[in-house]
């Protein structure tokens, strides 16, 4: 994802909560500065674009607050793992070839299946994860993933999964940005700039979301709409049948058409190209 640059760094800054982005706001709160807001569908990753800045311009994560993380990782990883052993079985009879988990992986899947939820992961089911993970069936089901569900760094989290399995693990500050959290109801982030101080609105991106917050803003001088471009092919959560774009091209002609947002200035922000890049042939 690209980096944002300012001018200066913030000289403070304060985080009430992180989670899956839909919309940022900046208040006018000392001197004079345009309210800005981004919105899209859920996972466009505009949770990272807030974690970089309080990474590139704030005080940072501090080992407490990336120790806090941990069990949300350890979340990712296993809600990833078990998505991918649903699908192996869902899409292989579907008649999508290679996809079936080898028997000698049987174990590790059966293993995996029945650890209960909020699970630490330690070395040994580091070892069962890895071991499926490795699967060529379950590495197929991961190359068909645009037909399912799937958090989109799962791929990063299971590559690094016997360091992450480590009694000493702590998230890096690259796993803070790539781990997800949902955003349910609406979270700030504060931070000053020289005279400028900003307040960030974080809110849910999906559709049950969304209604939320649009009437909150109708002093917004400019729009930033966040759209993930790698997801041309993905779907939504909430109704496998709607392509993500498709959605994003709703929203975006619901923003452009806003009563609320009808003298706001719109900036369409492109992300993921990373993600788009590696799913080119």
């Amino acid at each position: 994802m690209s980096n944002l640059s300012m001018t200066h760094p913030p000289t403070s800054l304060q985080s009430r909560g992180l989670g899956q982005l839909s919309c940022v706001g900046v208040r006018q709160y000392v001197l004079r500065f345009p309210l800005m807001l981004i919105e899209c569908v859920g996972e466009s990753g505009k949770t990272t674009l807030i974690k970089q800045m309080i990474e590139l311009y704030g005080a940072g994560f501090s080992i407490k607050e990336r120790k806090a993380l941990t069990r949300i990782v350890y979340c990712n990883i296993l809600n990833s793992i078990r998505t991918l052993i649903e699908w192996s079985h869902k899409l292989e009879s579907r008649g999508i070839q290679g996809t079936e988990i080898s028997d000698l992986n049987i174990v590790h899947e059966e293993y995996i299946t029945n650890l209960s939820a909020g699970t630490r992961i330690n070395s040994e089911i580091a070892n069962h994860i890895e071991e499926l993970w490795n699967d060529p069936g379950l590495m197929m089901t991961y190359e068909n993933r645009s037909k399912f569900q799937l958090f989109s760094n799962a791929d990063y989290f299971l590559d690094r999964i016997q360091e992450i399995g480590k009694r000493e693990y702590i998230p890096s500050k690259t796993d803070v940005l790539r781990c997800r959290v949902q955003t349910t109801g609406i979270i700030e982030t504060e931070f000053v700039i020289d005279d400028f101080e900003f307040r960030m609105v974080d809110v849910g991106g999906q559709r049950t979301e969304r209604k939320k917050w649009v009437h909150c803003f109708e002093d917004v001088s400019a729009v930033i709409f966040v759209a993930a471009i790698s997801e041309y092919d993905e779907f939504l959560y909430e109704d496998e049948s709607v392509p993500r774009m498709r959605e994003a091209l709703c929203i975006f002609d619901e923003i452009c058409n806003s009563r609320w947002f009808a003298k706001s200035s719109l900036i369409l922000f492109l992300n993921k190209r990373d993600l788009f890049d590696r799913k080119l042939p």
